[in-house]
């Protein structure tokens, strides 16, 4: 892994490591069993968080979360996507979909700031169905 610069943006490097030790065979054969692996990280996630007040570890938590990402990383791989482009693409339509929910407030003279949770997720349903 010393070829891989770990100067590389997170997920770009991840996509690396996963793909040059898949290479070397340390590979989940079928993609079920890499969602198997995010079930996993997510329940020590879970697990993490749980803990008692005195006993949570910030870094214990980070650990995990970047260890869900990584899976998420080689799903995308198993899929042929790369992590980069689709994590920019689901930026921007969460964009395109928080402006189209603000001006629909806007338009109902309210603020986001004024709206409800409840009200805010009844907008952001409207905002997928109408964008896709």
């Amino acid at each position: 892994l010393d070829s891989i610069p770990p100067v590389l943006p997170a997920l770009h490097e991840a996509h690396k490591i996963s793909s040059k030790v898949a290479r070397l065979g340390f590979e989940w054969p079928h993609i079920d069993d890499v969602f198997g692996r995010l079930d996993e990280e997510g329940g020590e996630l879970r697990e993490a968080m749980a803990q008692s007040a005195s006993d949570v570890r910030q870094d214990q938590i980070e650990d995990e979360v970047g260890d869900a990402f990584f899976v998420l990383v080689n799903i995308a791989r198993h899929l042929n996507i790369d992590s980069e482009s689709a994590l920019n693409r689901s930026n921007r339509k969460f964009r395109s979909r928080f402006r189209h929910l603000e001006s629909a407030f806007a338009s109902e003279g309210k603020t986001v700031e004024d709206a409800s949770l409840a009200e805010m997720e009844a907008m952001w349903q409207k905002a997928k169905k109408d964008l896709g």
